[in-house]
């Protein structure tokens, strides 16, 4: 294990980031937070709002990295060319595989950082020389099945603060140390860039195309 306490975590603006900055601070580490800019609804930027009000609140360094044209590329079109193949897409698989841990690992470099983190509800487990994902203590949030195609350059580097905790343990951790909106954000639902309705969607983005 790499003695370097210096961490880049990814703060979406919700509940889990949020929870995890706390709980990565509380273990020694000097963390530093980025919020991608994927896809913003409407032009909503609440979220980034919201990790850049956490972040000043825990004093840490907050940056922010405009990432959506390559989500629009590798992510969204990939989900309109599945449908329209007549496929089921997984959004999540491939930006978490593809993108999203790959362009914190890209940053942290860039920061001299070797530790990267998410609020993920995941584990990993170490078997001879090779790291594993493995399932979280909450079984209802688990995550695994987001994280199954990372590389060991990534695994390895990995800090994973949630996975031994549930989501409800989260909250109150949140609210015991006066975060209490943070303690309430509500859960995420579905696709992030269409998350209730995808046939109107698709019927928009298609029509652009």
């Amino acid at each position: 294990m790499n003695a370097e306490k210096r961490v880049l975590l990814g703060m979406s603006g919700g509940t889990d980031s949020s929870v995890a900055a706390m709980k990565l601070q509380e273990a020694g580490y000097e963390v530093t937070g980025v919020t991608f800019r994927f896809y913003e609804q409407n032009g909503a930027t609440e979220y980034l709002d919201d990790a850049r009000a956490l972040a000043a609140r825990l004093g840490i360094e907050h940056i922010a990295y405009d990432a959506r044209e390559v989500f629009r590329s590798r992510v969204i079109r990939y989900f309109i060319d599945e449908y329209l193949s007549g496929r089921t897409p997984v959004p999540c698989i491939v930006c978490n595989n593809e993108l999203k841990w790959a362009l914190l690992a890209k940053t942290a470099d860039e920061k001299g950082i070797y530790w990267i983190s998410t609020g993920h509800y995941v584990r990993k487990v170490q078997q001879g020389e090779k790291w594993y994902i493995a399932p979280a203590a909450d079984r209802d949030k688990d995550q695994t099945f987001f994280l199954w195609g990372l590389k060991q350059d990534i695994l390895r580097r990995m800090l994973l603060p949630l996975g031994d905790i549930t989501k409800n343990e989260a909250r109150r951790y949140a609210a015991d140390r006066g975060f209490r909106h943070v303690a309430t954000k509500k859960d995420s639902i579905g696709v992030c860039f269409c998350p209730l309705d995808y046939r109107s969607f698709l019927r928009r983005e298609v029509e652009e195309c």
